[in-house]
């Protein structure tokens, strides 16, 4: 297909700024249009472009954000909630959460849901600038997500609000009952008595949160153990105490503990899942110590796999269970 220069030069500015392309120019638009059609081009949104390959190129959150900057390009003025504003925030980097952008608006503004956009009525909701999008602030960020979401996402975010912006549960719970009226105000509570900054990932606050939902014991969290061999002593994610004494060690695996140059301390892949086996192998010859492993994967998409190796390992249950409202939550 014949080049066009001004897209090139488009889609260059578009990667420079970390943003999709989008156009009202409609020369512009036709050209994309035929780059569509055989495939040079990817429509992440109807009206918002890329190439493929610089599309692979990024990570889940990378992707939501080169979306939600394209919005904030074309719509300044609109402030984004819930958890359109929990991505910029960085509370949240789930791909397949972010289908719809989520927009806050004011109660004398008369706006019906369109395209992949919904609107939120939301009361004197206070709006900043964060990264140069404009958003509800964190506080109103958390209180909407934590009241809308189903437990696990929402448990995942007000964790790490406090991980990350050293939120306070007690400002959190003050905000929270100045409004007493709103829906989601009894879930908003019961998450953000159940939020720990300990949960290092989001990956960690899901197990959590399904392992709360199933009755389990609370575990202990970042629990330090040290290595009968070598003395060195490690951090586990999650641990209990059985009812004979034995203690149960949950590790969550995901790649990046494999390949964050942060996490692995300039080891590479293979050398971390050998110390790692090295360590468990130590551990095991203490004889009263059970390990769980279980993937992010599975915690997203099968936790009911997580739920019987939880089973089989002995994990205690809990003296008085979470109980959920029965109320139909968002994803």
């Amino acid at each position: 297909m014949r080049r066009s220069n001004k897209l090139e030069r488009a889609l260059a500015e578009a990667e420079r700024a970390q943003t999709c392309l989008w156009t009202r120019d409609r020369a512009l638009k036709r050209v994309i249009d035929g780059r569509l059609a055989c495939g040079e081009l990817l429509a992440v949104r109807d009206d918002l472009f890329v190439r493929p390959s610089y599309w692979a190129s990024l990570t889940y959150w990378q992707r939501i954000m080169h979306m939600l900057r394209a919005v904030a390009e074309r719509r300044p003025d609109w402030p984004l909630c819930q958890i359109s504003a929990a991505a910029v925030w960085r509370l949240h980097g789930t791909y397949t959460m972010h289908d719809r952008v989520h927009v806050a608006v004011d109660d004398r503004t008369c706006t019906r849901n369109r395209s992949y956009f919904r609107f939120h009525h939301l009361k004197d909701a206070r709006a900043e600038i964060r990264d140069g999008i404009l958003v509800t602030s964190l506080m109103q960020t958390v209180f909407d997500c934590i009241r809308t979401l189903r437990f696990p996402p929402a448990l995942a975010i007000c964790d790490a609000a406090m991980r990350l912006y050293g939120l306070a549960r007690d400002e959190l719970a003050t905000f929270i009952d100045e409004r007493a009226g709103h829906k989601g105000v009894e879930q908003a509570r019961l998450v953000a008595s159940h939020a720990d900054p300990r949960s290092e990932n989001g990956g960690e606050s899901i197990a959590r949160a399904w392992m709360l939902i199933w009755g389990y014991e609370p575990p202990e969290l970042q629990y330090e153990i040290v290595d009968p061999v070598s003395r060195r002593l490690w951090r586990t994610d999650f641990k209990w105490t059985r009812h004979d004494g034995a203690t149960i060690i949950g590790e969550l695996d995901g790649r990046e503990k494999y390949v964050n140059p942060d996490m692995i301390k300039g080891a590479d892949a293979i050398d971390t899942i050998l110390a790692e086996k090295e360590r468990e192998g130590d551990l095991r010859l203490l004889g009263n110590t059970v390990f769980v492993r279980f993937t992010f994967n599975e915690v997203v998409h099968a936790p009911e796999l997580v739920r019987r190796r939880l089973d089989l390992a002995g994990v205690p249950r809990a003296a008085e269970p979470l109980r959920l409202l029965r109320r139909r939550h968002r994803r």
